[in-house]
């Protein structure tokens, strides 16, 4: 509580000196958010900002077994119409018809492998995919071909959440628990850039601000969303149950505070964030776990950035995670859960058996393509390209 009064008085001097400002633009804003606000609805519908495409993952026949996806690691590299995304520690690449191209499978201890990959970035002017060894801390490097070219080791704690910015700049978000910081007190906490031909910690980023935690939530869960959000000229960055999110421009490295949460939630594991930035919009959406915070209702919003208003969006919430029968039904209920590395695209790897199970609630379009499938099928990529 103390530090959501804290902030809040922070965000109100922020905001008047802001105000004072004729020439203030979007990078300069401070949104200051309540959840328990009764905000105007808006009935934005997701086609009003985005082109969807829905993509059969094939391949089963040829031993392209994906199973249920959960992870949204994945990257489009709209030149050559390729989708790259993480699954078991393999990196899939397939084409744009669902047609599946190759997939790096290294798995093991020898000078071109890995042990276990938690995230990748592709860099095209390199011809290099740059995958995270979460095991010995490691960037072990690819080219697109996945022949080995070098790999970079260093010291910290597993890196949740990695983000090349410019250059030779990686912004890197490392959770650690109280424990590791104790064990190992000269390694880098929480928010920080780094180099990735050498590894090394650029830049501490002590901006660090974080509702304390309730033991009860030891597990997984509450890290479900990313905590590095990509928008349009910088990046959001949040931490787990946080009051404040900051924002790093892309090009000069300037961190800021952008959107601070005032909300007395009465449960400090739950929070508001950014999931997606548009030229106009800003969306952002709750998150919380049901058990902790009972009187908690999942919502979604949107920043109008010129207007200079928030509105809450109109949908039905269908399910706690990722909403997707919302989605699929062209509501705007988006999440940074299911944000890509491109920034502008969104995608979500739809179950066979989950669409076969509700084929009745699916739109005309997505009914169709149900309809040739099975429930051993791979997943339906659902591909939402932002529109400007």
């Amino acid at each position: 509580m103390k530090n959501i009064l804290k902030y809040s008085f922070l965000c109100c001097v922020l905001f008047t000196v802001l105000a004072c400002s004729h020439a203030a633009t979007f990078e300069n804003e401070v949104i200051i958010f309540d959840y328990n606000k009764s905000y105007p609805q808006i009935d934005l519908k997701l086609s009003d900002i985005a082109d969807i495409k829905y993509i059969h993952l094939k391949g089963e026949e040829q031993g392209y077994l994906l199973g249920n996806i959960l992870s949204c690691v994945i990257y489009f590299d709209e030149t050559a119409s390729k989708i790259y995304f993480l699954r078991d520690s393999k990196v899939y690449i397939y084409d744009i018809d669902g047609n599946p191209v190759r997939v790096l499978d290294k798995v093991g201890r020898g000078p071109e492998e890995y042990m276990m990959i938690t995230r990748f970035w592709l860099e095209k002017e390199n011809n290099a995919i740059y995958c995270y060894d979460g095991m010995p801390q490691e960037f072990i490097v690819y080219d697109t071909l996945f022949n080995f070219k070098n790999k970079v080791s260093f010291r910290s704690g597993a890196l949740k959440d990695i983000v090349r910015v410019n250059g030779d700049t990686l912004v890197v978000y490392n959770h650690v628990d109280k424990d590791f910081k104790d064990l190992h007190p000269s390694l880098p906490v929480f928010f920080y850039t780094m180099s990735r031909s050498t590894g090394k910690v650029t830049e501490m980023i002590d901006y660090h601000i974080e509702r304390p935690v309730r033991s009860i939530i030891e597990g997984p869960e509450y890290l479900l969303y990313p905590s590095i959000i990509r928008g349009i000229n910088g990046i959001f960055m949040t931490n787990k149950c946080c009051d404040t999110v900051l924002w790093m421009n892309n090009k000069t490295l300037e961190i800021t505070p952008r959107f601070i949460d005032i909300t007395n939630y009465k449960a400090p594991e739950c929070m508001t964030i950014p999931s997606f930035e548009t030229e106009k919009y800003l969306f952002f959406d709750t998150h919380f776990i049901k058990e902790l915070g009972p009187r908690i209702e999942k919502k979604y919003f949107v920043y109008d950035k010129k207007k200079k208003e928030i509105f809450r969006i109109k949908a039905q919430v269908y399910e706690p995670l990722d909403n997707i029968l919302g989605l699929v039904n062209d509501q705007c209920v988006l999440t940074s859960s299911i944000a890509s590395m491109n920034g502008n695209y969104g995608a979500i790897f739809i179950p066979s058996a989950f669409l076969l199970d509700n084929i009745s609630q699916l739109p005309d379009s997505l009914k169709k393509l149900t309809g040739t499938l099975n429930e051993d099928n791979n997943p339906v990529l659902m591909l939402i390209k932002l529109k400007k």
